[in-house]
């Protein structure tokens, strides 16, 4: 079989990655992908948004299946158009991937099954959406409507971090979209579930955390993400999480006719109330992704396959993992407003770590960084101290410059909870 990848980040490299262990997999291409993918699959020069461009190639050279990693295409309607034109892709419709797309659709989908949330309140005018936040004061969450590469939310702690968040989206429009939600601040720990879904069947994976503040201690703004674990040994509610979300979710997207296909991503809370959520997005997260496909014992490309089979009768399931896995992130100095880039990074070689690249180019002898999230370094072992201990041991050994940083508190909260 031939696969298209579409995408350039490290979550694109490690679907790469897995999917060419599969023994139905001749052929991977990767559009945009980096230098570093090269070494498993071919690097296509098209841009992920140029979705036509997409199609020529993926028709010309009788891709069978395409999978796509990044928001973008889903937003723009990739797999209505490659589904128009007679091709197997696994992502959701242009209508289906608002679930991430519009904050408000996805809040009003929540409401209409059900789903436990946040509350909110959505605005377009600065003057309107002030007033609410000065009524309700802080801490409260500010949320961009469309996409924002993960960093359209502020969690504001006081008013005034607020009223600059809602310049940012409303007066300034930094992204495009002048449309806010703004919801209740929820407290509780925060976890990924992710599924690989097709309409009313579904495949649960294990939990995973994200940690998206920039620095130690959950301080700094928010990014993409800084680093990753699973499982999580203080989080078990699988039986809530899927009654309660997946199930209301995706049988309310059929309910509707915009049934859901693709990777569903569901950024959850456990609160005092039970599990609410705070986001849904309609793609594999990152570096979620890195830490998740390492320790799930499939073949990713028949698994897709098996789901997307009508033909077939299926149960809906969850994986468990094999091992544990943790993933810290190494960016450039500045990111996530200014990253600097432009500086040489190392990686000396190390058969117990795995390296997935965000965004890196080789010239000559090294590896160059080229954006905010430069690499993932990832590890896996039966224990998820000695998995964060490789990782660890391995960045020091990297002697990285002052052009880099990461957070050295990747899964600290598992760790708390295995201490006790």
């Amino acid at each position: 079989m031939k696969i298209l990848i579409i995408g350039r980040g490290a979550r694109e490299h490690c679907l790469a990655w897995k999917c060419s262990q599969s023994k139905l997999v001749s052929t991977i291409f990767v559009a945009k992908g980096n230098h570093a993918i090269n070494k498993i699959a071919s690097i296509i020069d098209i841009e992920e948004d140029d979705i036509n461009g997409l199609l020529n190639f993926a028709l010309s050279e009788k891709i069978d299946l395409t999978i796509v990693g990044t928001e973008k295409p889903l937003e723009l309607g990739i797999a209505d158009l490659f589904i128009a034109n007679g091709l197997k892709i696994f992502a959701p419709s242009k209508k289906a991937a608002q679930i991430e797309s519009s904050k408000d659709f996805a809040k009003n989908i929540m409401k209409e099954c059900g789903i436990q949330t946040a509350a909110y309140k959505t605005f377009s005018d600065y003057e309107e959406a002030m007033s609410y936040v000065t009524i309700k004061g802080a801490p409260i969450v500010i949320k961009n409507d469309g996409l924002a590469g993960g960093k359209g939310v502020v969690v504001a702690m006081n008013v005034e971090e607020a009223k600059s968040a809602l310049d940012l989206f409303l007066n300034k429009n930094i992204y495009g979209e002048k449309k806010v939600v703004i919801e209740e601040y929820l407290e509780g720990e925060e976890f990924t579930f992710m599924c690989l879904v097709h309409k009313n069947r579904f495949i649960a994976l294990p939990f995973s955390q994200d940690h998206k503040r920039a620095f130690d201690n959950d301080l700094g703004p928010n990014t993409g993400g800084m680093g990753a674990y699973s499982d999580m040994p203080q989080i078990n509610c699988y039986e809530e999480a899927i009654k309660n979300v997946v199930t209301p979710l995706i049988e309310k997207l059929e309910e509707i006719e915009i049934p859901f296909t693709g990777f569903l991503y569901a950024g959850l809370m456990q609160t005092k109330d039970g599990i609410k959520v705070i986001e849904f997005n309609a793609r594999f997260g990152d570096p979620e992704c890195e830490v998740l496909l390492p320790i799930l014992d499939i073949d990713l490309v028949e698994t897709i396959l098996n789901l997307l089979d009508e033909s077939k009768e299926f149960t809906s399931h969850l994986i468990f993992p094999i091992s544990k896995c943790l993933g810290v992130v190494i960016a450039s100095k500045g990111y996530p407003e200014n990253p600097i880039i432009g500086h040489d990074i190392f990686f000396p070689e190390n058969k117990n770590i795995l390296i997935f690249h965000a965004a890196t180019y080789f010239k000559e002898t090294n590896f160059i960084s080229c954006g905010g999230r430069v690499a993932v370094i990832v590890a896996i072992d039966d224990n998820l101290i000695t998995a964060r201990n490789k990782v660890y041991t391995y960045i020091d050994s990297m002697n990285l410059t002052d052009d880099f940083f990461y957070r050295k508190d990747i899964g600290n909260n598992a760790f708390k909870y295995l201490n006790n």
